[in-house]
């Protein structure tokens, strides 16, 4: 008796996403809620005389060590609900680098501050979950193959976000001991 031969991996492919038969609903109130989470983490007051929007992940950033964890934390929930949007991984990915560089330049005194109020991660990550949604592209994986693919995006910037504290923090214990020592 004759084996069929072995089923080729299924290779990640992206389709148009059903449109919600009602505008609205669920899926648009929380798309909203995104909207409002990056306006307020990178644009909640615009400077009087510029198009230059100041938000708590910068001021809050001004607070060493608690600000950044806290806006980031913060921030992570929209990479979380691109998950739950079935996002392409690609997508996913730009928007855990977005986060990755956020937080990494958060811990460079003074200059980390300032590039945190001009980096604007949040509002990029938006605006790439807007886009990944507007044109319809979904992943066409299964749920368990493409949970398992975006989670361990989602893992792996946590986890180089926590390494790069750990880092920060003994690089500045480190400078204090030589300064103070």
């Amino acid at each position: 008796m004759a084996r069929p031969a072995p089923r080729p991996e299924p290779q990640q492919q992206v389709k148009p996403q059903e449109q919600p038969k009602q505008a609205g609903g669920k899926d648009a109130d929380q798309a909203q809620q995104m909207e409002m989470l990056a306006k307020v983490l990178d644009d909640i007051v615009t400077l009087p005389g510029t198009n230059f929007g100041v938000g708590l992940d910068g001021l809050l950033g001004l607070v060493p060590g608690v600000g950044d964890t806290v806006t980031t934390t913060l921030a992570t929930t929209i990479l979380v609900d691109a998950v739950r949007r079935r996002v392409p991984i690609p997508v996913l990915l730009k928007m855990a680098w977005h986060l990755l560089v956020d937080t990494m330049l958060g811990w460079v005194p003074l200059v980390g501050d300032a590039a945190d109020f001009a980096h604007r991660a949040n509002r990029k990550n938006y605006r790439l979950l807007r886009q990944a949604i507007e044109s319809g592209e979904r992943v066409d994986d299964s749920y368990p193959a493409y949970m398992v693919k975006a989670v361990g995006v989602v893992v792996g910037v946590l986890v180089l976000m926590v390494a790069s504290a750990i880092f920060a923090i003994w690089a500045t214990i480190t400078i204090l001991v030589h300064l103070l020592g």
